[in-house]
């Protein structure tokens, strides 16, 4: 075989195994198309509510390793017995941002960051001199953190309190929802099953 029959083989070869890794590519983005959850519908609902969600994923990480870094939660614990019930600003994001304030955070370690907000909706903004974190709708998060060290928090959605009344999580993160009542749970958006 000469030099010239031997390139256009290996050229031959290269361009069949090109043919075989588009084919696999096209099948590997349809079986994902087929895997994409029936609650992102056209109308954004799913894509919106899984945005949500990665923010409350992103604040409970941080709360977590918060309290893994300092042994308690971002936040004046001083007089608190049971669960704390809190919003997402002030202190609270404050700490979570780097910031070293009341001698808590003194390492002054970033524990989450988040987007800025555009007219007070989906991400932080400054409200004074308070930070704020606001959901897709405006609304701050609805936070509630086991204070009292127990290994639990009871359980805020209303609907599941009679089966169950505790959730076996440290930290519970809810967002109110489109409606911004936190106390209609059809449209809350929240961070345990």
């Amino acid at each position: 075989m000469s030099d010239g029959d031997q390139r256009v083989y290996r050229m031959a070869g290269c361009a069949h195994l090109g043919k075989r890794i588009l084919i696999v590519f096209a099948i590997l983005f349809t079986l994902g198309l087929l895997l994409i959850p029936t609650r992102c519908t056209s109308d954004g609902k799913g894509y919106i509510n899984l945005k949500v969600l990665n923010v409350l994923i992103t604040l409970r990480e941080g709360l977590h390793s918060y309290d893994a870094e300092y042994g308690r939660y971002p936040v004046d614990q001083s007089h608190t017995t049971g669960d704390l019930k809190t919003t997402s600003r002030g202190l609270l994001i404050s700490l979570l941002m780097g910031s070293s304030i009341q001698g808590l955070n003194e390492k002054e370690i970033v524990f989450c960051e988040f987007k800025v907000a555009r007219n007070h909706r989906d991400g932080i903004w400054q409200d004074g001199k308070e930070w704020v974190l606001s959901d897709y709708w405006g609304q701050e998060y609805e936070v509630v953190l086991d204070a009292d060290n127990n290994g639990h928090v009871s359980n805020p959605d209303i609907r599941e309190s009679g089966q169950v009344s505790t959730l076996s999580s440290r930290i519970a993160i809810f967002s109110a929802g489109p409606d911004g009542d936190p106390a209609t749970w059809d449209d809350n958006v929240k961070s345990w099953k």
